[in-house]
């Protein structure tokens, strides 16, 4: 449902919710750009971090850049890896909307950017189980492949001096 309502930009977006004379800003709480879903999933600089980082990860030749291409151009029906690519993108998507939510309406925002992986993580197992046994195991390669790129990246990011002796 939630899938269906991103594509046809049903989802309570800052715009959507304007249109509907909502009183509040209808921008983003990370950018105070207008929010739409696009810019949620895919134009937001915390939306930005996730695809960058699957795609380091799980060395993908690319990214979808908004519903449009995804549908279109990134998950053509049939393709390799159909059904962990859509759980895949489902998940990344149904957590950022979560995260999203969590700042926009309670104000919690995540300590560190990487949190989300996290989030990620715990929704993909649960989900796991739907996916045939041999997309489990193309599940299971491409979360120890996030893993292991997450502990490295990490591990830099300890090791690197504080901003202020960069400048």
């Amino acid at each position: 449902m939630f899938l269906w309502l991103a594509f046809q930009d049903r989802l309570p977006t800052g715009i959507v919710l304007k249109r509907r004379n909502w009183k509040g800003d209808g921008r983003c709480v990370v950018c105070k750009v207008i929010e739409t879903s696009d810019h949620i999933f895919f134009h937001c600089p915390l939306a930005k971090f996730v695809w960058a980082c699957a795609l380091e990860a799980l060395n993908w030749d690319r990214l979808p850049t908004s519903m449009r291409d995804f549908l279109e151009g990134w998950l053509p029906l049939g393709c390799r890896d159909y059904g962990v690519k859509l759980m895949t993108f489902g998940g990344i998507l149904w957590t950022l909307w979560n995260v999203r939510n969590k700042m926009a309406i309670e104000g919690v925002f995540l300590q560190v950017p990487t949190d989300i992986f996290f989030k990620f993580d715990s929704l993909i197992q649960k989900w796991r189980r739907l996916l045939r046994a041999s997309d489990q195991a193309t599940l299971d390669r491409w979360g120890q492949q996030i893993k292991g790129w997450m502990e490295e990246f990490l591990e830099r990011v300890r090791d690197r001096p504080p901003a202020f002796e960069l400048l």
